[in-house]
């Protein structure tokens, strides 16, 4: 099996109150796929600012009994010590690195501008974000309208990118029946069973029934790439003001071998949940 070096950037906010749950659940996913070697976790503003998606992360790699890896303070304009720290790592291991990154792109593309070889070096960039197969003016996903300028700049560099966008994720979600399999787990899945439970309760006012699992979808197109289908694009993202920022739209390149771009269409949200279930379920 092979094994492939990670970054993961991430605006985690599991822990924090009624907040959203999904980025800390692709963290834990990511450190139990046996695919993946997760080597640095760096943090940005998104879903919470960057002070806590700091210690979110920091608490959940404790939780895993993976405090060895290093977490990596981000998210400014700059991206402050995250984005020197992912440059650095690339242009250390060239080609031997991908970044999964689960929020606004400010630290990638931050990182990719440190230094003209960043891109090359890095061996792919894997993102939740952006909304491509719905009607053209559909709401902006959330991480691309956060940093539509850093979004624009990574796909600007010439790193290999694959975008899984909002339309793709919201397929896989976690019903009742896939929260009950979770808490007859070990000690981490039933914490993370009762986060999942009380985020529902959140979003009970909006009838939904099954919590979103966007971001962990983003984690098994790299440990599974047979259950999420993609298609070279080219994408253009709107730079605002207004409703326009964020927004993406994609023109697809079928079989364009030489494409850096390409966006998810498809997924097998049935394996793919039971896959998700499976690895978080095994954890101790």
């Amino acid at each position: 099996m092979d094994v492939s070096a990670v970054i993961i950037d991430t605006d985690c906010a599991l822990g924090a109150p009624g907040a959203k749950v999904d980025d800390g659940f692709a963290l834990a996913l990511a450190l139990a796929s046996p695919e993946l070697e997760v080597h640095l976790v760096t943090t940005t503003a998104g879903n919470v600012d960057v002070v806590t998606a700091t210690g979110c992360s920091t608490a959940l790699l404790e939780r895993l009994g993976r405090a060895d890896v290093p977490v990596v303070v981000g998210g400014a304009p700059d991206g402050g010590a995250a984005a020197r720290a992912i440059a650095s790592h690339a242009i250390q291991e060239p080609g031997g690195t991908s970044v999964i990154a689960l929020g606004p792109l400010t630290n990638v593309a931050a990182a990719l501008a440190a230094d003209v070889g960043v891109a090359a070096a890095i061996a792919e960039v894997v993102v939740m974000g952006g909304r491509f197969l719905g009607p053209a003016d559909a709401p902006a996903e959330f991480n691309t309208r956060s940093d539509p300028w850093a979004t624009r700049a990574v796909l600007d560099s010439g790193v290999r990118v694959r975008l899984v966008g909002l339309d793709v994720t919201a397929r896989l979600a976690l019903e009742a029946a896939a929260l009950e399999r979770l808490s007859r787990g070990g000690t981490l899945a039933r914490y993370l069973a009762g986060l999942a439970h009380a985020r529902l309760a959140v979003l009970a006012g909006d009838a939904v029934n099954a919590c979103p699992m966007h971001d962990p979808l983003a984690v098994l197109a790299v440990t599974h790439p047979e259950l999420v289908t993609f298609t070279a694009a080219t994408v253009e993202v709107g730079l605002g003001p207004g409703p326009d920022q964020g927004r993406t739209s994609a023109h697809l390149l079928a079989g364009d071998p030489m494409a850096t771009t390409w966006i998810a269409v498809d997924v097998d949200a049935r394996r793919a949940k039971d896959v998700l279930v499976e690895r978080l379920v095994a954890l101790p």
